[in-house]
């Protein structure tokens, strides 16, 4: 069998028996059957690996070996390690249910206000005096779709996110502790401690 070795630093071995130090290309006769063939390098586990050699046969057997990585731990990772997505953080979640209640409460109550301002108008006889009555019902009519829209967009939302929300608290990234902020936003005061 022919024996090749291109890494250097390695004793090379066939059946226990010493072949030579690599880099090796080396013709080594042996008998037929089973053999193992065993490569030493320092400092990393040996390589081992069997071969067959068959019989009646008169062509070259190849047996390439190559030196086994170093430890993994040693060595620092060319690309870093590719995660999932973020958890999403509590509040968002309770955000998304404080806002499907605040929706859902919404509608309810421009839906009441407007049959109540459409009986009013119904009531009194539909005179075209009351015609500002009946604006005013219109008016809370389509207010009561777009909350009702609103809410269903916001438990659609709170829904997608109950699967996504890290409940624990074991987020990947957690701010760090400081004191008090006060943010100016387009709008708005936004306070944190």
């Amino acid at each position: 069998m022919r024996i090749l070795v291109e890494e250097p630093g390695a004793e090379i071995f066939v059946d226990g028996e010493s072949v030579g130090p690599s880099p090796l290309d080396e013709v080594v006769y042996v008998s037929p059957g089973a053999h193992a063939l065993e490569g030493r390098w320092p400092d990393t586990e040996a390589v081992e690996r069997p071969v067959d050699v068959l019989a009646g046969i008169t062509t070259p057997l190849y047996v390439r070996m190559e030196k086994p990585e170093a430890f993994l731990d040693e060595l620092e990772p060319s690309t870093p390690p590719v995660e999932g997505p973020a958890p999403v953080p509590e509040w968002a979640f309770w955000t998304a249910v404080g806002a499907t209640g605040a929706f859902g409460l919404t509608a309810i109550l421009t839906l009441t206000f407007a049959e109540l301002t459409y009986d009013d108008y119904v009531s009194g006889g539909r005179r075209p005096e009351d015609s500002a009555l009946a604006a005013r019902g219109e008016a809370l009519d389509v207010t009561t779709w777009v909350m009702a829209g609103l809410f269903g967009a916001a438990l659609v939302a709170g829904t997608v996110l109950f699967f996504y929300t890290d409940f624990g608290g074991e987020s990947a990234e957690t701010p760090p502790e400081s004191g008090p902020e006060v943010a100016l936003l387009p709008g708005s005061l936004v306070l944190r401690w």
